[in-house]
Protein backbone atom coordinates (compact mmCIF):
# COMPACT_ATOMS: atom_id res chain seq x y z
CA UNK A 1 0.00 0.00 0.00
CA UNK A 2 1.61 3.10 -0.97
CA UNK A 3 2.14 5.69 1.71
CA UNK A 4 0.07 9.36 2.19
CA UNK A 5 2.47 11.83 2.45
CA UNK A 6 2.13 14.21 5.05
CA UNK A 7 2.25 17.88 4.48
CA UNK A 8 4.42 19.77 5.99
CA UNK A 9 2.86 23.78 7.60
CA UNK A 10 4.19 25.90 4.71
CA UNK A 11 2.57 23.28 2.23
CA UNK A 12 -0.73 23.24 4.05
CA UNK A 13 -0.03 27.34 4.00
CA UNK A 14 0.83 27.41 0.51
CA UNK A 15 -2.27 25.58 -0.25
CA UNK A 16 -4.59 28.16 1.82
CA UNK A 17 -2.86 30.77 -0.24
CA UNK A 18 -3.80 29.27 -3.17
CA UNK A 19 -7.41 28.66 -2.51
CA UNK A 20 -7.85 32.05 -0.85
CA UNK A 21 -6.51 33.47 -4.12
CA UNK A 22 -9.59 31.06 -6.21
CA UNK A 23 -11.85 31.55 -4.21
CA UNK A 24 -11.46 35.20 -3.69
CA UNK A 25 -11.13 35.64 -7.94
CA UNK A 26 -7.79 37.28 -7.59
CA UNK A 27 -5.76 37.74 -10.83
CA UNK A 28 -2.16 38.95 -11.25
CA UNK A 29 -1.50 42.10 -9.60
CA UNK A 30 -4.26 42.10 -7.36
CA UNK A 31 -3.58 43.16 -3.65
CA UNK A 32 -3.45 40.18 -1.03
CA UNK A 33 -4.11 40.79 3.48
CA UNK A 34 -0.68 41.91 4.47
CA UNK A 35 1.20 38.47 6.24
CA UNK A 36 -0.25 39.63 9.85
CA UNK A 37 -3.89 39.04 8.15
CA UNK A 38 -2.91 36.01 6.55
CA UNK A 39 -1.56 34.28 9.84
CA UNK A 40 -4.38 35.40 11.98
CA UNK A 41 -7.10 33.82 8.85
CA UNK A 42 -5.18 30.75 8.95
CA UNK A 43 -4.58 30.45 12.51
CA UNK A 44 -0.91 29.93 12.12
CA UNK A 45 2.50 32.43 13.33
CA UNK A 46 3.41 35.12 10.84
CA UNK A 47 6.62 33.79 10.14
CA UNK A 48 5.07 30.35 8.94
CA UNK A 49 3.30 32.71 6.22
CA UNK A 50 6.47 34.25 5.62
CA UNK A 51 7.98 30.87 4.81
CA UNK A 52 4.93 30.12 2.24
CA UNK A 53 4.73 33.41 0.90
CA UNK A 54 8.67 33.05 -0.06
CA UNK A 55 7.97 29.31 -1.62
CA UNK A 56 5.41 30.93 -4.09
CA UNK A 57 7.28 33.83 -4.47
CA UNK A 58 10.01 31.81 -6.01
CA UNK A 59 8.39 30.61 -8.70
CA UNK A 60 6.63 34.17 -9.28
CA UNK A 61 3.49 33.26 -7.89
CA UNK A 62 3.60 36.40 -5.25
CA UNK A 63 4.50 39.66 -5.78
CA UNK A 64 6.50 40.72 -2.29
CA UNK A 65 7.96 44.09 -2.47
CA UNK A 66 8.86 46.68 0.74
CA UNK A 67 5.46 49.20 1.53
CA UNK A 68 3.73 47.69 -1.04
CA UNK A 69 2.69 44.30 0.90
CA UNK A 70 1.83 41.00 -1.24
CA UNK A 71 0.24 40.89 -4.82
CA UNK A 72 -0.79 37.91 -7.10
CA UNK A 73 2.03 37.17 -9.06
CA UNK A 74 2.92 35.40 -12.77
CA UNK A 75 4.15 32.16 -12.81
CA UNK A 76 7.73 32.43 -13.88
CA UNK A 77 7.62 29.47 -16.84
CA UNK A 78 11.19 29.62 -17.05
CA UNK A 79 12.24 28.97 -13.61
CA UNK A 80 9.71 26.56 -13.52
CA UNK A 81 10.76 24.49 -16.51
CA UNK A 82 14.73 24.70 -16.12
CA UNK A 83 13.88 22.51 -12.13
CA UNK A 84 11.89 20.32 -13.94
CA UNK A 85 15.03 19.47 -16.49
CA UNK A 86 17.41 19.38 -13.49
CA UNK A 87 14.72 17.13 -11.65
CA UNK A 88 14.55 15.04 -14.81
CA UNK A 89 18.40 14.73 -15.20
CA UNK A 90 18.99 13.75 -11.53
CA UNK A 91 16.15 10.80 -11.35
CA UNK A 92 15.87 8.05 -13.07
CA UNK A 93 12.72 9.00 -14.76
CA UNK A 94 11.83 7.32 -17.74
CA UNK A 95 13.19 7.77 -21.47
CA UNK A 96 9.73 6.78 -23.18
CA UNK A 97 7.90 9.04 -20.54
CA UNK A 98 10.18 11.98 -22.19
CA UNK A 99 9.84 10.76 -25.88
CA UNK A 100 5.88 10.89 -25.48
CA UNK A 101 6.04 13.96 -23.43
CA UNK A 102 8.24 15.28 -26.95
CA UNK A 103 6.07 13.55 -29.49
CA UNK A 104 3.12 15.40 -27.88
CA UNK A 105 4.39 18.67 -27.42
CA UNK A 106 6.08 18.88 -30.53
CA UNK A 107 3.18 17.32 -32.80
CA UNK A 108 0.48 19.35 -30.75
CA UNK A 109 2.45 22.81 -32.12
CA UNK A 110 1.95 22.01 -35.78
CA UNK A 111 -1.05 23.08 -36.32
CA UNK A 112 0.24 26.79 -34.83
CA UNK A 113 3.37 26.71 -36.65
CA UNK A 114 1.81 26.24 -40.00
CA UNK A 115 -0.45 29.31 -39.34
CA UNK A 116 2.79 31.29 -38.65
CA UNK A 117 4.61 30.31 -41.90
CA UNK A 118 1.77 31.17 -43.76
CA UNK A 119 2.22 34.73 -42.65
CA UNK A 120 5.75 34.69 -42.01
CA UNK A 121 7.69 32.93 -44.42
CA UNK A 122 10.58 33.67 -42.81
CA UNK A 123 10.54 31.52 -40.14
CA UNK A 124 10.54 28.99 -42.40
CA UNK A 125 13.95 30.01 -43.96
CA UNK A 126 15.35 29.81 -40.19
CA UNK A 127 14.33 26.59 -39.89
CA UNK A 128 16.00 26.12 -43.49
CA UNK A 129 19.18 27.21 -42.07
CA UNK A 130 19.41 25.13 -39.20
CA UNK A 131 18.78 22.39 -41.54
CA UNK A 132 21.77 23.33 -43.87
CA UNK A 133 24.04 23.96 -40.61
CA UNK A 134 23.48 20.76 -39.37
CA UNK A 135 24.28 19.56 -43.20
CA UNK A 136 27.52 20.98 -43.04
CA UNK A 137 28.43 19.85 -39.87
CA UNK A 138 27.04 16.55 -39.95
CA UNK A 139 30.66 15.01 -38.74
CA UNK A 140 31.07 16.82 -35.77
CA UNK A 141 28.26 15.67 -32.73
CA UNK A 142 28.23 18.43 -30.35
CA UNK A 143 27.61 20.62 -33.51
CA UNK A 144 25.18 18.75 -35.24
CA UNK A 145 23.72 18.24 -32.22
CA UNK A 146 23.49 21.98 -31.36
CA UNK A 147 21.58 22.70 -34.33
CA UNK A 148 19.52 19.92 -33.84
CA UNK A 149 18.15 20.69 -30.86
CA UNK A 150 18.10 24.53 -31.98
CA UNK A 151 16.07 23.46 -34.84
CA UNK A 152 13.21 21.16 -32.74
CA UNK A 153 13.29 24.77 -29.83
CA UNK A 154 12.23 26.86 -33.22
CA UNK A 155 9.85 24.63 -34.43
CA UNK A 156 7.55 24.88 -31.23
CA UNK A 157 8.76 28.38 -30.59
CA UNK A 158 7.28 29.39 -34.17
CA UNK A 159 3.65 28.49 -32.68
CA UNK A 160 3.93 31.29 -30.75
CA UNK A 161 2.34 29.28 -27.65
CA UNK A 162 4.92 30.62 -24.94
CA UNK A 163 3.76 27.92 -22.15
CA UNK A 164 5.30 25.29 -24.80
CA UNK A 165 8.50 27.55 -25.53
CA UNK A 166 9.48 27.63 -21.50
CA UNK A 167 9.40 23.87 -22.10
CA UNK A 168 12.22 23.75 -24.39
CA UNK A 169 14.42 23.05 -21.38
CA UNK A 170 13.43 19.69 -21.50
CA UNK A 171 13.60 18.96 -25.02
CA UNK A 172 17.26 19.74 -24.21
CA UNK A 173 17.16 17.56 -21.99
CA UNK A 174 15.69 14.63 -24.07
CA UNK A 175 18.78 15.64 -26.75
CA UNK A 176 21.53 15.42 -23.99
CA UNK A 177 20.16 11.68 -22.56
CA UNK A 178 20.76 10.44 -26.42
CA UNK A 179 23.49 12.04 -27.73
CA UNK A 180 26.18 9.36 -27.48
CA UNK A 181 23.82 7.14 -30.02
CA UNK A 182 23.43 9.18 -32.28
CA UNK A 183 25.77 7.63 -35.24
CA UNK A 184 26.79 9.68 -38.32
CA UNK A 185 24.06 7.53 -40.21
CA UNK A 186 21.30 8.48 -38.32
CA UNK A 187 22.17 11.72 -38.18
CA UNK A 188 21.93 11.94 -42.10
CA UNK A 189 18.93 10.16 -41.77
CA UNK A 190 17.16 12.72 -38.84
CA UNK A 191 18.04 15.08 -41.32
CA UNK A 192 16.45 14.18 -44.20
CA UNK A 193 13.27 13.76 -42.06
CA UNK A 194 13.99 17.29 -41.15
CA UNK A 195 13.90 18.64 -44.79
CA UNK A 196 10.66 16.63 -45.50
CA UNK A 197 8.42 18.10 -42.32
CA UNK A 198 9.88 21.48 -43.27
CA UNK A 199 8.49 20.64 -46.95
CA UNK A 200 5.21 19.63 -45.05
CA UNK A 201 5.12 22.69 -42.98
CA UNK A 202 6.03 25.07 -46.09
CA UNK A 203 3.01 23.31 -48.25
CA UNK A 204 0.93 23.74 -44.75
CA UNK A 205 0.51 20.02 -45.19
CA UNK A 206 -0.66 19.22 -41.41
CA UNK A 207 -1.51 15.38 -41.39
CA UNK A 208 1.87 14.96 -43.15
CA UNK A 209 4.24 17.34 -40.83
CA UNK A 210 2.24 15.10 -38.62
CA UNK A 211 3.37 11.83 -39.80
CA UNK A 212 6.83 12.76 -41.33
CA UNK A 213 7.27 14.08 -37.36
CA UNK A 214 6.20 11.12 -35.47
CA UNK A 215 8.33 8.67 -38.19
CA UNK A 216 10.95 10.98 -37.45
CA UNK A 217 10.50 10.41 -33.37
CA UNK A 218 10.18 6.66 -33.74
CA UNK A 219 13.86 6.08 -34.00
CA UNK A 220 14.51 7.47 -30.81
CA UNK A 221 11.87 4.44 -29.94
CA UNK A 222 13.54 1.98 -31.75
CA UNK A 223 16.83 2.77 -29.71
CA UNK A 224 15.04 2.50 -26.01
CA UNK A 225 13.65 -1.13 -27.68
CA UNK A 226 17.37 -2.00 -28.74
Amino acid sequence: MRKIKKETLTEQIVRSIRQYIEEKGLSTGDRLPNEDQLAELFGVSRSSVREATKSLGFFGLIDSAPRRGLRVGALDMGRLSSYLAFHFSISSYPLENLLNTRLVIETGALVFTIRRIKTDPSLAQELRELIDAMDRDIEDLEMFLKHDAAFHRLLVGSSGIEPLVDFADILALFFRRFRHQVELASRKRGNEAHKQLLAALTRHDLPGAEEILRNHLANFRERLEA
